[in-house]
């Protein structure tokens, strides 16, 4: 597994804390369904961040893997800090 590390590390990252990321991740996703924004009021925040990536995007399938990558990349950004920091729960 040695020669494979550099590659495998940010999978080793995510699944040391798998449980306390996708619970992040879905208290993240609730809460951003529960807050309502727009100019009155009509959107959920989710969805308008997924309508102004789209826009950036162009297309709106791009725009949902773009909002997929992010998401994703802002966990495992958590998750490289915690796998620095030497912070592991375990349930």
């Amino acid at each position: 597994m040695q020669g494979w590390r550099r590659w495998s590390l940010p999978f080793e990252m995510l699944g040391s804390n798998a449980i306390v990321l996708y619970v992040g991740s879905a208290l993240v996703n609730t809460l951003m369904v529960a807050f309502v924004a727009g100019p009155s009021g009509e959107l959920v925040l989710k969805e308008l961040i997924n309508r102004w990536i789209a826009d950036f995007a162009g297309e709106p399938k791009l725009g949902s893997l773009l909002y997929a990558l992010a998401f994703l990349g802002v966990w495992t950004g958590i998750a490289a800090l915690m796998w620095r920091r030497r912070i592991f729960i375990k349930i």
